[in-house]
């Protein structure tokens, strides 16, 4: 999860104009680029989910996790603690280095989730 969170901070750090232009363009009715942008968007949420779920369930058998989790709804959740983490850092006029918000992030997950 740690390198999940800490690539996706990255890329956020590299261009947080254009993450926030696609959020706005995401959320834009009937646009132009909108169905573009919302596809492109839409791929990589499937892709985040397919890597979460790897995520939770190797978390899950290693016992770092509630062994009454419900599986699909913590990807759910963690998916979208990091969307919300991502947005924040996107606006941020002087974020904190990138390690720094990977381990807030991934403890404030593990921690709510943890066994």
């Amino acid at each position: 999860m740690r390198a999940l969170v800490l690539g996706l901070l990255e890329r956020i750090d590299e261009s947080p104009a254009f993450f926030r232009l696609a959020m706005a363009t995401q959320s834009t009715a009937n646009a132009a680029g909108s169905a573009a942008v919302g596809g492109a968007l839409m791929m990589i949420g499937l892709d985040m989910i397919g890597l979460l779920e790897g995520v939770v369930d190797a978390a899950m058998e290693a016992t770092l996790f509630r062994a009454d989790l419900d599986r699909d709804r913590a990807v759910v959740l963690i998916g979208q603690q990091i969307y919300g983490a991502l947005s924040v850092r996107a606006g941020e006029p002087d974020p904190v280095p990138a390690t720094q918000a990977t381990d807030e992030i991934c403890d404030f997950i593990t921690r709510g989730l943890g066994a």
